[in-house]
């Protein structure tokens, strides 16, 4: 009996031990590599994913454009082709803007002056052709107006011949000056009178930006210049999309191939500097690219914050 118990005994230890064995190296055993978390990727920057949408409003069109997008609230900046020139069309009107506020706070000019010219002059001396010229003028008609009231159609309607007045009155050659006191490298009016003047997005943009942070002249000449471009009433690019409750400060240049837009959006979001320049011989279509280039922006900003 008692060799039976041992006998017993030792079995259950070898039965113990085996089953011990077998657990410890099951637990011993390396174990197969934890997976890791899932590897979530990082969020594309905003801009990264602004610049993809942008690329795909022009992907396929025709021509060439300039942008410059600035948000005056981050800082941060998107460009394409921000330094490729330009002919500025009308959007020189906004040097000529500029020059005489500066003649006008150097007291050279007044706004109340008169400033009278007949058409034919105008026309000789700014090298407009005669079928490029305003068909509702008489080229033995004159036009008169005062320097404030030519300011406001130069910008307001982008009027010719309030231009062709004021640029003959602050003499053009003083934009020159103005534009190289404000490192505006890659801006230029022209050789001959008015000649060909040419800018960039970048340029343009630094120019907006001035203005907004009334660096322009001085701090009251900007916010007046500012003022005059919120009462745009060509608004078929930039505003186009966006709501009609956003002002928006901003100037318009059409002269094919070339076709422009650019300015200040003012929105609850933040403000920014956006300026769009193209140059393509379809000028219809130019626009409602500028307009969707516009919106992307906008929708941007307000999602951004």
């Amino acid at each position: 009996m008692y060799f039976l118990v041992i006998l017993v005994s030792i079995f259950v230890v070898f039965i113990f031990s085996i089953s011990f064995g077998k657990i410890y190296q099951i637990s011993t055993q390396p174990s197969a590599q934890e997976p890791l978390p899932t590897q979530i990727p990082s969020p594309t920057s905003t801009l990264t994913i602004l610049e993809k949408n942008i690329t795909e409003i022009l992907n396929n069109k025709q021509g060439d454009y300039g942008i410059y997008f600035k948000d005056l609230k981050s800082e941060k900046t998107f460009v394409l082709n921000a330094d490729r020139e330009f002919q500025t069309a009308s959007l020189y009107k906004l040097w000529v803007m500029a020059e005489t506020y500066r003649q006008i706070k150097q007291g050279k000019l007044d706004k109340e002056h008169v400033m009278t010219a007949k058409i034919a002059e105008l026309n000789e001396q700014f090298k407009i052709a005669t079928e490029s010229a305003d068909p509702s003028k008489d080229m033995d008609d004159e036009v008169s107006y005062t320097v404030f009231d030519a300011l406001n159609e130069m910008i307001t309607i982008s009027g010719n011949y309030s231009a062709f007045i004021l640029g003959r009155q602050i003499r053009l050659f003083n934009v020159s000056d103005l534009l190289e006191s404000y490192k505006l490298n890659h801006s230029s009016i022209g050789d001959n009178a008015i000649g060909i003047p040419t800018t960039t997005a970048r340029d343009t943009g630094v120019f907006f930006e001035l203005l907004y942070k009334g660096e322009l002249i001085d701090e009251k000449s900007s916010i007046a210049m500012l003022e005059l471009l919120k009462k745009q009433q060509l608004n078929d690019k930039i505003p186009r999309h966006l709501p009609e409750d956003i002002e928006i400060a901003h100037k318009t240049g059409e002269l094919a191939p070339f076709n422009h837009d650019a300015g200040i959006v003012y929105t609850d979001n933040g403000n920014y500097i956006i300026a769009i320049l193209s140059e393509t011989d379809d000028q219809t279509h130019a626009e409602e690219v500028i307009a969707n280039i516009s919106k992307t922006v906008y929708d941007y900003v307000v999602d951004e914050y």
